[in-house]
């Protein structure tokens, strides 16, 4: 039993890293995507 409760701490902070990081691609990823529409629009309005 003790080894069960041995393995749960650490599945739940691979779980905590897994989502963060998860979180924090999809936020650069999204903000990428935002930077590039802007200087698209940039682009597009100079001309």
């Amino acid at each position: 039993m003790p080894t069960d409760h041995v393995d749960h701490a650490p599945a739940t902070w691979k779980t905590l890293i897994i989502t963060t990081v998860s979180a924090f691609i999809i936020f650069m990823i999204v903000w990428m995507l935002y930077l590039a529409n802007s200087g698209t629009t940039a682009q597009l309005s100079s001309l």
